[in-house]
C-alpha cells in the first residue's frame, strides 16, 4: 500500500496517474520488522489469506488455485 491512509493514497495515485511521482521509497526499518516470514508455501498462504481478504479490489478472498501475478525485483543500486 502505498500511503498510511486511504485518503493519502488516493492523492499519491492521482500523482502517479498524471505522472508527477514517479518513485516511491519505504523505510527498510518496515520490510524487517515486517519481513517475509520463513519464506515457505505455508507461510505465504496464512500472509496472502489474511491480506487479500482484507485488502483485496476484488470480492473473491483467497483460494489455493487462486491466479497470481509474480513481479520480480532487481536490486540496481548496492551501498
Amino acid at each position: 500500500m502505498i500511503g498510511g491512509t486511504p485518503e493519502q493514497a488516493d492523492r499519491l495515485l492521482a500523482l502517479v496517474l498524471d505522472g508527477t511521482k514517479t518513485a516511491t521509497a519505504s523505510a527498510l526499518w518496515d520490510y524487517e520488522a515486517g519481513g517475509e516470514d520463513d519464506r515457505t508455501l505455508d507461510s505465504w498462504r496464512h500472509v496472502h489469506r489474511e491480506f487479500f481478504s482484507t485488502y483485496a479490489a476484488h470480492d473473491r478472498g483467497f483460494a489455493f488455485d487462486m491466479p497470481v501475478v509474480l513481479e520480480r525485483f532487481e536490486v540496481l543500486y548496492r551501498r
